[in-house]
């Protein structure tokens, strides 16, 4: 019964017994958890070195790089700036180069040029200018720049090879390379650049008056306070050309395209203009020009003796002195066009108190007067006190094409004459002869074209 039977421990024993077992797990546990945190925390420093010597290493790449790149850069800057240098040293070797031969060019140009003119005694015939001066003169603008094309212009202009005062040593400049010019502050009146090219050229504050710029391309150029009375521009291309406080008096403006150009209205009425296109696009016609001598002075009249003219109050010239004239020049270079080509009439309008007959006549003739000698190109219009009518004699160039005097007022005297144009340069000359109380008053002159005559 003993051998079957089975011990139970006491409360005491079993309690002592499961302490030891606890405290066993609790050494074992904790013999465990120790390592692992350790192992844990080491795992976690070397996670963390890691990436920080991850940052690092990629802080260290984009601080390489961004070297790398700014030694490129600098690099780079350093090759553009010696780029810049060499080309730069390249473009002023090439200028003073290209200087050199402009020099050259101009120089040989002004050389053979003068011993042309030496040899000939400064007398150049037409096959001359045109045959050999015009190309060589052509050929050298094209290889010139604006700066010495200016000096150009002033050397032919000062051998009287680029004025139209002297038509006969005039230089054609017909598709002349003259673009980019600046001719300012210039005293060059009677200057010829006709049938050049002048687009982009200024010309400011320079006195041109009486210059030819006929056919001439201006387009975009500038007119700045500059004197251009009486100046030609038939048939000039003046687009979008500015003619600013310039002077346009009397300038003949037929035939020019000033579309997009800008001048005022009191500067366009000042000049003479037949189918002109105007800055709006448009197309107008100015009939006619009047010429009006009569200004109540005597300052611009030639007395042939002193105090022979007296005026009145009434704007009247009366004649105190037997066997005298007086004379009038009247230039008409600016219609010259118009005349040639017989597209002008003259209207002569005057007034006198001379109703009986009298030696009293007036003559109405081209000239051309030097130093040394007058001459005169046929009379074209002479008028004669005859019976109480004015008498006209012509010479073969010259047509009366209207006569009026008034029945009213038989002292009001209309002729419209139809005239040549001498081929020299050559004015108008209006003379009048009078005696002791004779009296003119009114005069005017109409410069017309033919289409308004009719």
């Amino acid at each position: 019964m003993s051998g079957s039977m089975k011990i139970v421990p006491s409360f005491k024993e079993y309690k002592r017994c499961n302490c030891v077992s606890i405290r066993e797990i609790l050494k074992l546990i904790s013999q465990i958890l120790i390592p692992l945190s350790i192992g844990t925390f080491t795992l976690v420093i070397s996670i963390q070195q890691h990436n920080l010597n991850k940052e690092n290493r990629q802080k260290d790449i984009e601080i390489a790089k961004q070297l790398r790149k700014q030694q490129y850069e600098l690099d780079e800057q350093r090759r553009t700036q010696e780029l810049a240098l060499d080309e730069a040293r390249r473009s002023q070797d090439l200028s003073i180069s290209e200087n050199k031969q402009r020099d050259s060019v101009f120089n040989v140009y002004i050389r053979d040029l003068t011993n042309l003119l030496l040899e000939n005694n400064y007398q150049l015939t037409r096959p001359m200018l045109n045959l050999i001066i015009r190309p060589m003169t052509l050929t050298v603008l094209r290889q010139l720049d604006s700066t010495r094309k200016v000096l150009l212009i002033k050397f032919l202009y000062e051998s009287k090879m680029l004025r139209t005062d002297h038509e006969n040593m005039r230089v054609d400049l017909t598709d002349g390379d003259l673009n980019g010019i600046h001719l300012d502050s210039i005293q060059m009146d009677y200057l010829s650049l006709r049938g050049a090219s002048l687009i982009n050229s200024s010309f400011i504050s320079s006195n041109l008056e009486m210059s030819d710029f006929q056919n001439v391309d201006l387009t975009n150029s500038l007119f700045l306070n500059t004197m251009l009375s009486e100046s030609t521009f038939y048939r000039a291309r003046l687009v979008r050309t500015q003619f600013n406080d310039s002077t346009l008096t009397l300038c003949d403006f037929h035939l020019v395209d000033l579309t997009r150009s800008f001048l005022l209205k009191e500067q366009l009425y000042s000049t003479l203009y037949n189918m002109a296109i105007l800055p709006n696009g448009t197309q107008m016609n100015n009939q006619s020009f009047i010429f009006e001598p009569n200004d109540c002075l005597l300052n611009r009249w030639q007395l042939s003796q002193e105090n022979s003219i007296s005026i009145n109050e009434q704007c009247h010239f009366i004649a105190i002195k037997d066997n005298i004239s007086i004379r009038y020049e009247i230039g008409v270079f600016l219609m010259k066009q118009l005349i040639q080509k017989r597209e002008a009439v003259f209207h002569f309008i005057f007034q006198t108190n001379i109703q009986t007959d009298s030696d009293l006549h007036i003559d109405f003739i081209y000239y051309n007067s030097t130093l040394t000698q007058e001459i005169r190109r046929g009379i074209n219009l002479s008028l004669f006190l005859f019976k109480g009518e004015f008498r006209s004699f012509l010479s073969e160039s010259a047509v009366i094409l209207s006569k009026t005097s008034s029945k009213t007022n038989k002292s009001f005297h209309e002729y419209v004459v139809s005239a040549e144009y001498p081929t020299d340069d050559f004015r108008l000359l209006l003379e009048i002869h009078l005696n002791t109380g004779d009296i003119y008053t009114d005069w005017k002159f109409y410069i017309q074209h033919a289409d308004f005559a009719q």
